[in-house]
């Protein structure tokens, strides 16, 4: 990793060196110098602009990379510095136009990523219609993606709170969104092979619904091999900067094989999860839970403290540490 830091050296006054150490560093889960490698490059970045009186929504990499901070500092659990970032980055471009459409629809996406990665479906949906309210009118393709986002919303949250009806009845909508074909571009709106990437986004979230759908009923045998076939269409969506988060997956897995007591089960798909995203500490979390409820008291102690130890610097006002409590709870109950 030393050679990450030797390249930002190299290139003292570009932005852009050293905004790409923090994507080796985010990808390795090592969240913390990713954070001061994306804070780095956009003080270079605005240093630039303010000098060439060079405006901000012309400048592609201080747009992405305040998109890398911002989820960055959501991995920390850092809720409020990621919300006052995600401010800088709406006012740095906000409102789409026929030259950017690329950087509006990246500043759009990560007010409602923030919310997301937290499962606060509520300020999820607020989010989205606040987008819907000041894009809608002026971009097409974010009109009927914002429309199908606020559908998957409504059903991620509804599977959270138990309610089968109001599940089935968002996915139906949401589908009838995807299904139609006004969710690609206009003529002369964006890059046409970005959009076709957002659709195929959202017919992968689709497939996402459906398997949260496998929470209600019996367990079906070929719950193992369903997974495997949708983990692999959502690790090939091509889209830049896919909203959804990795593990997300694992997670519904675990949540569905919670509901119908398999413990053990749940336990192989999150340490999966763990495998690829060490870094995580919702994950830690969610396996401390899961072994407390199965029994497994040593390893839910283990997982509970990587938890705390990953977000040592999170908002501890955040639901997660909440959860944590109970978790500790059930650890010393048994």
């Amino acid at each position: 990793m030393f050679l990450l830091e030797r390249i930002a050296e190299l290139g003292p006054n570009s932005g852009h060196l050293a905004h790409m150490p923090g994507h080796i560093y985010f990808h390795n889960h090592q969240f913390g110098h990713a954070v001061d490698h994306f804070i780095k490059s956009y003080k270079i970045d605005s240093l630039y602009n303010e000098q060439y009186k060079y405006g901000a929504q012309y400048n592609w990499n201080l747009i992405h990379n305040l998109h890398f901070l911002c989820v960055s500092l959501v991995e920390t659990g850092r809720y409020e510095e990621a919300l006052k970032w995600q401010k800088v980055l709406n006012k740095a471009y906000l409102k789409v136009n026929d030259e950017d459409f690329a950087s509006a629809f990246v500043a759009s996406l990560s007010r409602v990523q923030i919310p997301w990665r937290f499962k606060q479906w509520d300020e999820c949906i607020d989010q989205v219609n606040l987008v819907q309210e000041e894009m809608a009118s002026e971009s097409w393709t974010a009109k009927y993606y914002f429309d199908a986002m606020e559908e998957y919303f409504l059903a991620r949250q509804s599977f959270h709170l138990d309610k089968e009806d109001s599940l089935s009845l968002h996915i139906k909508k949401f589908n009838k969104i995807v299904k139609s074909d006004k969710i690609y571009a206009k003529e002369g709106e964006g890059n046409v092979e970005d959009v076709a990437g957002y659709k195929q986004a959202l017919e992968v979230y689709g497939k996402i619904l459906n398997f949260c759908a496998l929470y209600f009923g019996e367990y079906k045998e070929t719950f193992d091999a369903d997974f495997n076939a949708l983990n692999h269409e959502f690790g090939s969506i091509v889209v830049f900067d896919p909203p959804e988060f990795p593990g997300t997956l694992h997670e519904i897995a675990a949540e569905i094989l919670l509901n119908h007591r398999k413990y053990e089960d749940a336990i192989v798909y999150l340490n999966e999860a763990a495998v690829d995203r060490p870094g995580s500490a919702t994950i830690q979390l969610q396996l401390a839970r899961m072994n407390a409820k199965a029994g497994n008291l040593s390893q839910a102690q283990t997982h509970l403290d990587k938890f705390y130890a990953l977000w040592i610097d999170a908002d501890k006002t955040l639901l997660e540490f909440e959860m944590a409590r109970l978790v500790k709870i059930q650890i010393d109950r048994k």
